[in-house]
């Protein structure tokens, strides 16, 4: 069994949940979701749900004796005294069970070989952790049910053309001090700088533009290309959100795992993405794995 613990986002929970489904796909064995830390989000967090409900995925959600487990094995993990005792070979897991931490933002290549009967307690924000079961990732991280209706409609408007995603990241980002502190919004020059070199490229662009704050967006974000504003991504409507993204061709992404899985599941092989150079407020934090070969930065 493959335990995985989830926390933040949509986009968070996507990325815990595909480096544990690679992990598990390994094995053979089954993938455990641990949904109990959402509860019991720390003060400075933005509250969020499990979010992965949305999507066809074949993961069970774990039960209240294995989330119990995973917490005994995390405060264990977090015991110097039972971190030495392990390491002289004096104590052993509780049941079997490895507890796998993530120690820094960069690709750890030994997560691929982790034996089975392990949690995983991380971001693990690198297509490196799961990129060998991509077709399986694409097909689990479908809308279920699928888009009817206006949404259809607008799929198909946005396959019909050459789209680009545009996302605007606000929300938490600005209201949530610990949120603004860590990551802060992506800049108008950024966008500006992204827009002009799509242009260049793509001079049949058309816009649609994803955020949490789409007044502030149909306001500010004002562009010499057909521009329509999807939605208002809350969390009722993130799914449907982030597949219509992952239908354009193009993409212009924010500092945001987000709309890095809009643009990671978009099917065009010649698709342009552009990521910012700034993912975090500390530039000395390490995004070299974060963002995949052939991305561009600006």
């Amino acid at each position: 069994m493959i335990l995985v613990r989830l926390t933040g986002g949509l986009g968070n929970q996507m990325f815990q949940y595909a480096a544990a489904r690679r992990l598990a796909e390994a094995h053979g064995t089954v993938l455990k979701i641990d949904t109990s830390r959402l509860l019991r989000s720390a003060p400075c967090d933005t509250l969020r749900d499990y979010a992965l409900g949305c999507f066809a995925i074949s993961a069970e959600i774990a039960s209240d004796s294995e989330s119990q487990l995973c917490e005994k094995l995390y405060k264990l993990a977090t015991s110097p005294m039972f971190r030495l005792l392990k390491k002289c070979g004096l104590l052993r897991s509780p049941k079997g069970m490895h507890y796998i931490r993530q120690q820094s933002t960069a690709f750890d290549p030994t997560i691929l070989n982790l034996p089975n009967n392990v949690c995983l307690d991380g971001y693990w924000q690198s297509e490196k952790y799961f990129s060998d079961i991509r077709a399986l990732l694409k097909e689990e991280f479908t809308l279920r049910p699928p888009l009817d209706g206006e949404d259809r409609q607008l799929a198909e408007k946005i396959r019909s053309c050459s789209a680009v995603s545009l996302h605007v990241r606000r929300g938490d980002y600005l209201t949530n001090p610990h949120a603004a502190k860590h990551h802060g919004t992506c800049d108008r020059g950024y966008y500006d700088q992204a827009v002009s070199f799509i242009k260049s490229k793509i001079p049949a662009a058309e816009l649609f533009i994803f955020s949490d704050d789409p007044y502030w967006s149909e306001s500010n974000m004002r562009y010499d290309l057909p521009t329509t504003i999807v939605s208002n991504t809350d969390e009722t409507d993130e799914g449907r959100d982030l597949t219509l993204m992952s239908n354009c061709r193009h993409h212009i992404i924010a500092n945001s795992s987000f709309s890095w899985w809009g643009a990671w599941l978009g099917a065009d092989p010649e698709k342009i993405v552009i990521a910012p150079k700034r993912w975090f407020n500390d530039p000395a934090r390490f995004t070299g794995d974060l963002v995949p070969e052939g991305w561009l930065r600006f």
